[in-house]
C-alpha cells in the first residue's frame, strides 16, 4: 500500500499526473524523460499557485529588530533586515515595544510613500510601513525613522513566504499532503495537451474542481471582521 509520504513526493505526483493524462497505463513508470519535463512543469505551477488566493499553510510572523535612525530593512537571501528566503508579500504588521506592548502597523502603498514627508527626521516609534518589492528580495521602510526609544523594541511582519521547490523526485511537497490531488491534477492538465479533446477536457475540469475547492477551503476558522481605514486622516476628514 502507497504511504502518504510516498504519495506526496515529487515523484508520486508526476507519476499520477502522467497517468491521469492518459500518457502511461496503470502501474506503468514515467520514462526519465517524462519525469525530468514532469518535474520542471511541477515547480512552475507550485510557483504560480502561491499568487492564487491566499495559502495560509505559508504565512509566517518574522522579527526584525529596528536601528536608531535606520528606516530600510530588506529581507531575502543575505540581507541584513532578514536574512531569509524571499517572501512573497507582507500581509499585515505591528510593533511591540520593550514593555510588550504592541501597537499595528499599518501599510501605505507607493503614492502614499513618495507623498509622506520627511521620511528621515522627525525620529519616533513607526507606525507606517512601506514594501518595496525587488527582483530577489523585499525592501521595508519604516516611518517615522525609529529613534533611540522604538530600537529597544521590534517590529513583526506576517508575511507570505514560498514554497520550495523540488530538487529531486524524492523530496516531498512542501503542500500540506491534502493539496496532492490537485497538485497531480494540475500537472496532468498541461501534460494533456496534445491528447484527445475528451481527455483534456476532463483534466482540466478535474484540476479546477480540486483546486477550486481548497481555496475555498483555505481560510481562517475565525470570523472575519472589517475595520475603517484610518490612513483618511492624514489628508484632512471627508466631511463638510
Amino acid at each position: 500500500m502507497t504511504t502518504a509520504a510516498t504519495f506526496n513526493t515529487a515523484y508520486g505526483i508526476i507519476t499520477q499526473a502522467y497517468e491521469n493524462a492518459g500518457l502511461i497505463g496503470s502501474g506503468q513508470t514515467p520514462s526519465s524523460e517524462q519525469l525530468a519535463s514532469g518535474l520542471n512543469r511541477l515547480n512552475a505551477m507550485c510557483n504560480h499557485w502561491q499568487t492564487h488566493g491566499l495559502k495560509l499553510f505559508l504565512l509566517q510572523d518574522i522579527t526584525i529588530t529596528p536601528s536608531t535612525l535606520t528606516n530600510y530593512y530588506p529581507m531575502g537571501p543575505g540581507q541584513s533586515g532578514k536574512n531569509m528566503t524571499k517572501p512573497t508579500r507582507v500581509i499585515s504588521g505591528y510593533f511591540q515595544d520593550s514593555t510588550g506592548n504592541i501597537i499595528t502597523l499599518t501599510p501605505v502603498s507607493w503614492n502614499e510613500w513618495i507623498m509622506l514627508q520627511r521620511k528621515t527626521a522627525s525620529p519616533g516609534q513607526p507606525v507606517n510601513y512601506f514594501v518595496d518589492k525587488q527582483e530577489t528580495y523585499l525592501g521595508v521602510y519604516l516611518w517615522p525613522i525609529p529613534d533611540t526609544v522604538s530600537a529597544t523594541g521590534t517590529v513583526h511582519l506576517v508575511v507570505q513566504t514560498q514554497v520550495q521547490n523540488f530538487v529531486n523526485l524524492t523530496d516531498t511537497s512542501t503542500f500540506p499532503i491534502e493539496w496532492v490531488q490537485a497538485l497531480a491534477w494540475g500537472l496532468a492538465e498541461q501534460l494533456s495537451v496534445g491528447q484527445p479533446e475528451a481527455v483534456m477536457a476532463w483534466c482540466a475540469r478535474k484540476a479546477e474542481e480540486y483546486r477550486t475547492d481548497l481555496e475555498n477551503w483555505d481560510v481562517e476558522d475565525a470570523a472575519t471582521f472589517f475595520t475603517v481605514d484610518t490612513r483618511g486622516g492624514m489628508y484632512g476628514g471627508n466631511f463638510l
